[in-house]
């Protein structure tokens, strides 16, 4: 199996390996019991891969400095682990890491890994709406957009409607959540209730008095 996603998926390399299932004899098991007899065995493997030419770039940065990097992970995945630990989380739960360009949607069924997948929005598309509805550099764009609702100087130096700053910031929030939903429903095929967890610097938009008032389906 490690070989056919090397060989097909030439320009990533493989971050994790994943052992989702064991199927001895057709019984399903969550760990490889110590002592088996057995006709059939097979596994149920799950690979997150990241691109080379990422690797690459890290790589170099710290072989200027001397330093040797052996193994680069996915935060997203080590991340969700940490959480899903620390919280004792069961049943089905998604851990939405809200990044600066991309969201990663990481969803488990207890112990099992059910899929991870990547949505190309993330926290600067709310910086970038900011800038062009209101007119404003990027740079201020994402000073308002880390003060909102914890700092209001700093939007009413630069005359900025708090109501309207709200309905932008919202407004792709409620989008990032619901693209998150939607994947989460698809990749996991599951349609009941299922809880999420958001972690992630851009996920503490929500961290404010205004975050009841985010809808979305």
């Amino acid at each position: 199996a490690k070989q056919q996603i090397l060989k097909y998926y030439t320009n990533h390399n493989i971050a994790h390996i994943i052992i989702n299932n064991y199927k001895i004899d057709s019984v399903d098991y969550s760990y490889l019991p110590k002592e088996i007899k057995c006709d059939f065995i097979s596994l149920d493997l799950l690979f997150i891969c990241l691109p080379t030419d990422l690797i690459v770039y890290f790589k170099n940065i710290f072989s200027k400095s001397n330093i040797f990097i052996d193994q680069i992970i996915c935060s997203s995945y080590a991340k969700s682990i940490n959480y899903k630990n620390n919280l004792n989380l069961n049943g089905y739960v998604s851990f939405i890491d809200v990044g600066f360009n991309k969201t990663s949607v990481i969803s488990y069924l207890n112990d099992n890994i059910l899929s991870l997948d990547v949505l190309q929005v993330g926290g600067n598309h709310i910086t970038q709406d900011i800038s062009k509805i209101l007119e404003i550099d990027l740079i201020s764009s994402e000073q308002v957009k880390r003060n909102f609702a914890r700092n209001l100087k700093i939007s009413n130096e630069k005359n900025i409607s708090i109501e309207i700053l709200q309905k932008i910031i919202f407004a792709r929030t409620e989008e990032i959540l619901e693209l998150c939903v939607k994947s989460i429903e698809l990749n996991s095929y599951t349609f009941g209730s299922f809880r999420m967890v958001l972690m992630g610097e851009g996920s503490k938009i929500l961290d404010n008095q205004y975050k009841d008032k985010i809808s979305f389906s």
